[in-house]
């Protein structure tokens, strides 16, 4: 066996792989065996020592260590005092930490812990150093397992021990409140490597005890519906004044020693603050919310969030005890955690405010409806009761008071019920006329759009903090919102009003109005759909400038849409529809208005326009004032009552449209009523009067230059019956000549008009020759 030992250490690698697995005094005693063992060992020697010193985490270095000697309390201080070493010197470097430490090494190897420490190192912070110290010298005997294992045995238990001592003496020290004296036992723990211990008995006995401040606390203002800012203003400080108290706790423990508050900020937050917020954005807003209220908890997230976000910024204390840019930090994780509750909140609102508005609208139209149903029913049982008393008097606008005078003619009782219900239909257009304006309501609309305004406000407290919300994401919610507010006044409220105004216009039938006196006053004879539906289209005008100037200042204001006019924007898309719609409904309602204008006009010239007018009885002509007919005079009162409706109503070019349309059609009306009647020389006189008022309205009141010729050519025409039968040829030369009637009038046209003189059968001859050169009368049959 020995010699086997013997034929072993004849073998270079083995004794050197030996030799690395030895202890110091082994290794010693190996180089002393004989001269080959010597010189091989001592081949390795320097590395040797070197690989022990770097074991204890000492470092190379062309730099000799200062002092040579031995500092006092080695044992503490001496890595201290040698952090690097020369590779040459490397066993007297080692040499002086293994005189210092190997006393402590084979007690601890034996187990002999009587004394261990010294007393003069019964300080918790000596102790702690000097065990961290062993230890860390125990690491250069690694290359010996079994002493090394046997060395960190005892080193680990006597750690153990102590650092339960330690732990103890530091939770009693925190419930005390003595937290600058437990800052020492935090430093025992940091220099035995084990501060996360400190740090996990702070974050235990820093957990946050409610005290039912969540649930007692209201921050939603149960009268009004709304959110009330000083209460939420109050939790939040609450919790910042318990995050700070941990501040405190946290510096006094552990100074900059550890950043522990970050984590436990973070922590905090999430668990309460976060926890919190999400809490109570959870449900509905009770109490009494009022049209558009917010009535989604949810809805009031922005200003939740952003009031959480400048307590934070203004409130939180800075710490020792946390990283530099721990408040930065902080916000973030708050936006962070908050980021899927605003997501959630960016969808949820366009559908609230959608459901809102719809509500809101919906319940105008059932009101207006009742409303209507209300008066109709209370008009019907009061025309009931006038028609049984005969005192069908004195209606709202007077307009069936000559009505009522037929009503009292009647005599069967089956009479007196038709007339009734004539009443009644007349009565209730007039009332459904009178509340036209009603249908549109600006108080409603106005309200609509301050309701999209304030989700507006609500949600820009979110914009500019792109880790919660990005401002892209802001702007389509807003945009959003803009179109819901457009669409559901449209088809909600604009749509149906506009649509039952169009209805009552067309259920109006002045023909109708031929069972009235006709000898109503001019004054009286304004047509209500149209004047009303001018009403209408005010009101109109005035919702399309809010919704208008809403857009400007705060989309295109706010840079919330990129441009007013990109057409592909589905914002500016929706806005013109709904202009459009606007604009259509006020074109058809206006086409109608002028219909029954027209046919308003049409039966004053039946009804009012005597035979006698402008063929007046012979001798009758000198008894008579020439002026205008009653019949013009009507006539332009009625126009002039409603062409200039509109003025201040909409735009200039709806006006001059709607003024030169009614102007055209009254022109053909005058022309129809012309070759409606017989006109005399004598009476010529009246029908120029007639034309020449007529002409006088066009130009100088109503001043659409396109339409002036037309009436000016009009006057021309009652030139042809001034000229006396006994000038018949010069009245066919005044046919002949189209340039004195302003270019308006054919010669077909002109010798229709002249068809209508009294004394067309005796100037017929001579005007026919004149104009074709020959008169029927020389035609002869073959």
């Amino acid at each position: 066996m020995l010699g086997k030992a013997e034929e072993l250490l004849q073998d270079r690698e083995v004794v050197i792989s030996i030799a690395q697995q030895l202890l110091p005094r082994d290794y010693q005693i190996l180089q002393l065996t004989n001269k080959f063992v010597s010189s091989a060992v001592s081949s390795k020697d320097q590395e040797y020592w070197a690989w022990k010193l770097r074991q204890m985490g000492l470092e190379e270095s062309n730099i000799e260590a200062e002092s040579s000697g031995m500092p006092a309390n080695a044992v503490l201080y001496l890595f201290d005092e040698i952090r690097v070493f020369k590779p040459e010197s490397a066993r007297d470097v080692y040499k002086r930490f293994h005189t210092c430490f190997w006393p402590f090494m084979s007690k601890l190897y034996a187990k002999r812990l009587d004394g261990i420490f010294p007393v003069e190192y019964s300080d918790p912070l000596l102790k702690a150093r000097m065990l961290g110290n062993l230890q860390r010298f125990n690491r250069c005997n690694s290359n010996c397992r079994v002493f090394y294992d046997a060395v960190e045995q005892v080193i680990q238990t006597l750690r153990d021990e102590f650092k339960a001592d330690v732990t103890k003496e530091l939770e009693r020290l925190y419930e005390l409140g003595a937290y600058t004296g437990a800052s020492m036992y935090v430093d025992v723990l940091t220099i035995l490597g084990e501060q996360h211990v400190a740090v996990d008995l702070f974050l235990q006995k820093s957990k946050y005890q409610d005290g039912g401040i969540m649930k007692e606390t209201g921050v939603f203002d149960l009268g009004k519906g709304s959110i009330d800012i000083e209460a939420l203003n109050a939790v939040y400080k609450h919790f910042v004044s318990e995050l700070n108290n941990r501040i405190m706790v946290a510096d006094s423990m552990f100074g900059s020693k550890c950043a522990v508050i970050d984590s436990f900020g973070e922590a905090f937050l999430e668990e309460v603050v976060v926890g919190y917020v999400k809490e109570i954005m959870e449900g509905e807003v009770t109490g009494d919310t009022g049209p558009f209220g917010i009535s989604l908890r949810l809805e009031f997230f922005p200003i939740v969030y952003r009031r959480l976000m400048e307590v934070l910024a203004a409130d939180v204390a800075d710490s020792t005890s946390a990283s530099p840019d721990f408040k930065r930090k902080l916000l973030q994780a708050a936006a962070s955690l908050l980021q899927p509750v605003a997501d959630r909140y960016r969808a949820v609102v366009v559908q609230q405010f959608e459901a809102t508005l719809r509500k809101e609208l919906e319940r105008f139209a059932d009101e207006t409806q009742r409303r209507e149903a209300l008066r109709n029913e209370k008009l019907y049982q009061s025309l009931r009761s006038k028609v049984d008393s005969q005192q069908l008097l004195d209606e709202k606008n007077n307009f069936l008071i000559s009505f009522t005078r037929m009503l009292k003619l009647s005599a069967s009782a089956r009479q007196e019920e038709e007339q009734l219900q004539l009443a009644y239909d007349f009565s209730r257009l007039n009332e459904n006329l009178e509340n036209m304006a009603a249908l549109v309501s600006v108080d409603l609309c106005y309200q609509s759009v301050n309701a999209c305004r304030r989700r507006f406000e609500i949600l820009e407290q979110l914009r500019g903090d792109a880790a919660v919300a990005a401002d892209g994401a802001i702007s389509a919610t807003c945009e959003a919102l803009y179109r819901v507010l457009l669409e559901r006044l449209a088809q909600d409220h604009v749509r149906p009003g506009f649509e039952r105004a169009l209805e009552l216009l067309r259920a109006y039938n002045p023909q109708d109005m031929s069972k009235l006196d006709a000898a109503l006053g001019p004054a009286e004879r304004e047509l209500e759909p149209l004047i009303k539906f001018v009403e209408l289209i005010n009101i109109a005008d005035i919702i399309l400038q809010m919704v208008t100037i809403f857009y400007n200042n705060e989309l295109v204001g706010k840079n919330v849409v990129a441009r007013h006019d990109d057409f592909l924007s589905a914002v500016v898309h929706e806005k013109r529809s709904f202009e459009t719609a606007l604009d259509d409904f006020v074109a058809e309602g206006l086409n109608i208005g002028i219909n029954k204008l027209m046919d308003e006009i049409v039966f004053v010239f039946g009804s009012n326009q005597l035979p006698d007018d402008f063929n007046p009885e012979a001798g009758s002509v000198l008894k008579r004032e020439i002026k205008p007919s009653k019949c013009a005079r009507m006539i332009v009162e009625l126009l002039s009552n409603h062409c200039f409706l509109l003025t201040g109503a909409t735009d200039k070019g709806t006006i001059d449209v709607f003024q030169q349309e009614v102007g055209e059609r009254f022109f053909n009306e005058v022309v129809k009523n012309i070759k409606k009647n017989i006109i005399s020389t004598e009476g010529a006189i009246f029908l120029i009067c007639d034309l020449n008022y007529y002409y006088d309205f066009i130009a100088n009141n109503l001043r659409q230059k396109q339409i002036v010729p037309l009436f000016a050519g009009l006057k021309a025409v009652g030139q042809i019956f001034l000229v006396s039968n006994k000038d018949s040829k010069e009245l066919g030369k005044m046919i002949c000549d189209v340039g004195k009637f302003q270019g308006i009038f054919t010669q077909e046209e002109i010798y229709e008009f002249v068809q209508r003189r009294a004394d067309w059968s005796r100037v017929r001859k001579d005007v026919e020759r004149v104009m074709y050169g020959l008169a029927v009368s020389d035609c002869i049959i073959m």
